[in-house]
């Protein structure tokens, strides 16, 4: 399906089945898209700030270069999607499963990754300015290079991860 250059903002689209589609360009800004099935979509530049998008599956999806400022990702799953080059400032991502992302110089200042699942994703790069992080168990990501200023790490086991290169 390509849905590319759409303004969807403000709108209702709870469940809908997005998988597969190519939504460059488009407009999600605070919509409701709880639960929606984005897996394996092709969604490079787009605005999802504001958005709800808990219980949703972005897995393997290209999100290079878009916007969750602000979004509401609780408990939703975006195991080893493209998460490159993109704003999260101020999201929600508690219990969210990250693993194996690719969240490369991505910006999380103020994000909150509560019991997140981060085996595997990595963080090169990335702004990790004032992001809570706290998480009980062993983590294994790749910080290399990442800027944690501020971060809470509170819980969050490093020991099988990579820091610096």
């Amino acid at each position: 399906m390509f849905l590319a250059e759409v303004d969807f903002s403000s709108l209702d689209l709870t469940g809908a089945n997005l998988r597969e589609t190519n939504l460059d360009d488009a407009t999600f800004k605070g919509a409701v898209l709880k639960g929606v099935n984005l897996s394996n979509s092709n969604s490079l530049r787009v605005d999802f700030s504001l958005a709800d998008l808990s219980n949703s599956n972005l897995s393997q999806a290209n999100l290079d270069r878009s916007d969750f400022s602000g979004a509401n990702l609780t408990n939703a799953v975006l195991a080893s999607a493209d998460i490159q080059d993109v704003s999260l400032k101020g999201a929600i991502l508690n219990s969210t499963d990250l693993r194996s992302a690719k969240l490369h110089r991505s910006d999380l200042t103020d994000a909150t990754l509560t019991n997140a699942k981060l085996a595997g994703a990595k963080f090169e790069r990335a702004y990790l300015g004032k992001t809570v992080f706290e998480y009980s168990g062993k983590l294994k990501a790749d910080f290399t290079d990442a800027i944690m200023g501020r971060a809470n790490l509170q819980g969050l086991n490093l020991s099988n991860s990579v820091l610096q290169r």
